[in-house]
């Protein structure tokens, strides 16, 4: 119930987010463009802020389960607010938004991960399961709301207000039976726990960056192959990508929920897996060629497989590792490094955005040296002895 509910958020977040920017400049509000894109991004920056905020009200004040359900009541009313054409309810909207998401979303992760601990073997499948559906909301919601909405924006908001309900109504019906004190699987002492989880939110952060930052010698590419074949543009690209993430997601649910090995292993493997995809790129000659079209396929398989591998692992690693009592906290803190790069490192690759290949060039030592140095730590930091199989 809980993977359906937050399936559900995110299909309304996504389908919000796919009207935002073209309500907020061609709806009511016409506003400047810049300053349309300059709001959306400080909007999804605050996202992530809010976010600690929300957990700390839900760790030490109202607890998970009231959290998550008062944060699913605001969002309720938040997108129901944009549905009202009136610069008031829109701002007012965009407010509680922010702190519904804040207080709903790190809740319902720790709420769900808590589940776990007696039962650690599934942690890794049961992120997978989650990881799926997450995807298939956002889809659906970029997808199915964009169409419903981009005529009638108040109409496409009232849809996501009444997909956000449902998403309620599932986590507030949910009798999980949490026992009181759930006590994480982990035998290492804490400031090891705490080291661990540390290099791995650092870890995921630069990875997140990085994979973010190969978008655009992606587009690039595909865009000059698209010259060279009109039927391959980077919006079909995109639907290709798309389209990719639901079968890998389902087999690799299906693999971590049976089979169990190292989870440092499998971030490893993300690192060197994504590192390949994005050097196999650079064997793209020019001119654009038949073979450029496979190996950009390619690539786009192993960028998905790598990041569907690894995506759980995160997770999984601050459920067993984290103590109960802080939970919502720490998995709300793993979204700041990728937002704090965000913030201090674009101008740093502002050359690398005008030259089609420099950023992949940059960017593919670093994601395989990255996996390298894991590789290096955990084999130096391994027990002979250790029992622990799902460390």
């Amino acid at each position: 119930m809980y993977i359906v509910s937050r399936a559900l958020e995110r299909t309304a977040f996504y389908g919000v987010r796919s009207l935002l920017i073209i309500y907020m400049i061609n709806g009511f509000l016409a506003m400047p463009q810049t300053f349309a894109q300059a709001f959306y991004s400080g909007l999804i920056t605050s996202f992530v802020f809010a976010g600690v905020v929300g957990a700390l009200f839900g760790d030490f004040v109202l607890g998970n389960r009231k959290a998550l359900l008062t944060g699913g009541i605001l969002l309720c009313l938040a997108l129901f607010s944009l549905a009202i054409p009136i610069e008031a309810f829109f701002y007012l909207g965009i407010g509680l938004m922010v702190l519904g998401s804040g207080l709903y979303t790190p809740n319902l992760m720790a709420r769900y991960g808590k589940q776990f601990y007696d039962k650690p073997e599934l942690t890794d499948g049961g992120f997978s399961v989650l990881y799926l559906f997450v995807s298939l909301g956002g889809m659906i919601g970029a997808a199915f709301i964009s169409l419903m909405g981009k005529d009638n924006f108040p109409l496409g908001f009232a849809i996501c207000g009444i997909i956000m309900v449902g998403s309620m109504l599932l986590a507030f019906f949910n009798k999980d039976n949490l026992p009181q004190e759930a006590k994480p699987l982990s035998s290492t002492n804490p400031t090891h726990s705490g080291l661990i989880i540390l290099g791995t939110i650092v870890a995921f952060g630069f990875y997140w960056y990085f994979n973010d930052m190969s978008y655009n010698g992606i587009y690039v590419l595909q865009s000059e192959m698209e010259i060279y074949s009109n039927q391959m543009s980077p919006f079909i690209w995109q639907s290709i990508t798309s389209g990719l993430i639901l079968p890998v997601s389902i087999i690799i649910a299906i693999i971590y929920s049976f089979v169990y090995f190292n989870r440092t292993l499998k971030i490893i493997i993300g690192f060197f897996i994504t590192a390949l995809a994005f050097g196999i790129l650079l064997l793209i000659s020019k001119p654009i060629s038949d073979s450029a079209i496979a190996i950009m396929f390619l690539s786009i398989v192993l960028i998905n497989i790598g990041e569907l591998i690894m995506a759980p692992a995160l997770y999984s690693v601050i459920t067993q590792k984290s103590n109960p009592k802080y939970l919502a906290l720490i998995i709300s803190l793993s979204y700041l490094p990728f937002t704090f790069l965000n913030l201090v490192l674009p101008a740093a690759f502002t050359q690398a955005y005008i030259e089609d290949d420099f950023i992949l060039q940059i960017i593919t030592p670093i994601i395989g040296g990255i996996g390298l140095v894991i590789l290096i730590v955990w084999l130096a930091s391994r027990q002979p002895k250790s029992n622990n199989q799902y460390q």
